[in-house]
């Protein structure tokens, strides 16, 4: 079945879970725990749709296929109909993504262009932007070098989503991050602490990296050391 359709279907269990009577379930058995877990992907699957929906109608088509019933729809029309909210669906969901990608976008750009204009902020070729936090004279790595750093990323409203200083240190071969990453470390000695701001391009682009599609990303990075 389409995913969206998939995704249409599962609206059944979020009525079921939406309605006052529910019965609340006791896990005794594994069918039991089998029959929670697929409710609870479903459910998943449909939050996106629950505000689109009329939870009575669906527990009133569910009643009746479930008892045998006449249906107010044939199989023909209910699959033409699912086949065209789906496609609704779809659409609704493209367009918020390409709000969020617009805003994102936006905001990225007007914070690189103030963070740009700071005294001792470089602007590379490619968009990065750096500034040198701490600066020691250790060597320089490579972009086939593994590195191990400590980092803290943030969004550009400060929100961090990510952080090494709380845990260890993170080891990673410099050419399979991602290409501001690649470029930024290298400009860096063993010892250094850099912060880097790195446009959607260099970044996770339009894909659902932190943030969303065309976050800019703000990152402070040691580079502790270059690993043999």
């Amino acid at each position: 079945m389409d995913k969206r359709l998939t995704a249409v279907a599962g609206v059944v269990v979020l009525a079921l879970g939406c309605s006052g009577g529910q019965k609340q379930a006791s896990l005794e058995t594994f069918a039991d725990s089998a029959s929670y877990a697929l409710g609870m992907n479903m459910g998943a699957s449909v939050q996106m749709v629950r505000e689109q929906v009329n939870l009575d109608a669906v527990m009133n088509g569910l009643s009746d296929m479930a008892d045998g019933e006449e249906t107010k729809l044939n199989q023909q029309d209910a699959m033409r109909i699912l086949e065209t909210f789906a496609n609704q669906v779809q659409a609704g969901g493209q367009a918020d993504l390409a709000a969020q990608t617009d805003s994102n976008r936006a905001s990225g750009d007007a914070y690189r262009a103030e963070y740009g204009a700071r005294d001792g902020v470089t602007t590379t070729g490619s968009g990065l932007l750096y500034e040198v936090l701490t600066q020691t004279d250790g060597p320089r790595p490579e972009a086939t070098d593994r590195v191990k750093v400590h980092y803290r990323g943030m969004l550009v409203d400060g929100t961090e989503f990510e952080s090494s200083f709380d845990r260890e240190p993170v080891v990673f071969p410099l050419n399979q991050v991602i290409p501001g990453w690649t470029e930024g470390v290298q400009l860096m000695n063993v010892g250094s602490k850099y912060r880097f701001v790195i446009p959607p391009e260099l970044a996770y682009g339009e894909g659902r990296g932190p943030g969303g599609p065309g976050s800019t990303l703000v990152f402070e990075v040691e580079l502790l050391e270059i690993v043999e």
